[in-house]
């Protein structure tokens, strides 16, 4: 058993990605007071957790469909692990939203991809 399996959440974690890097569906943002903060969580059609936004990704989807939300839904991106320094200056995994490889210019490097029907449905 995986130790990450162990501790399961309601949010999207890099983990719950195996490797892979699927194309979802946007279908709604909602604010969800988490302690003294208020995140903005992002759903996609077909899967249980959403992500939580953070600026990079946000501002990735506003360079994609704009910055007005409503018209990032029913509009697809493409989700993949990458590293990130937290707070304290540590590396660790992040999840980070591309353009679905349909938009995307030719890539010097094509991802390693896994066909979504392989990656466990978080």
């Amino acid at each position: 058993m995986n130790t990450k399996d162990m501790f399961t959440s309601n949010y999207l974690k890099p983990h719950d990605l195996r490797g892979g890097t699927p194309t979802v569906i946007m279908n709604a943002i909602e604010a969800v007071k988490m302690g003294d903060d208020t995140k903005f969580v992002l759903s996609f059609q077909g899967k249980e957790k959403g992500l939580i936004l953070n600026k990079t990704n946000c501002s990735m989807i506003e360079k994609l469909y704009g910055e007005d939300t409503d018209g990032w839904m029913n509009k697809p991106i493409m989700l993949i692990t990458d590293w990130t320094q937290n707070p304290s200056g540590q590396q660790v995994e992040c999840i980070r939203v591309r353009p679905p490889a349909q938009q995307q210019a030719q890539p010097a490097t094509q991802p390693h991809t896994i066909p979504d029907e392989d990656i466990p449905p978080f």
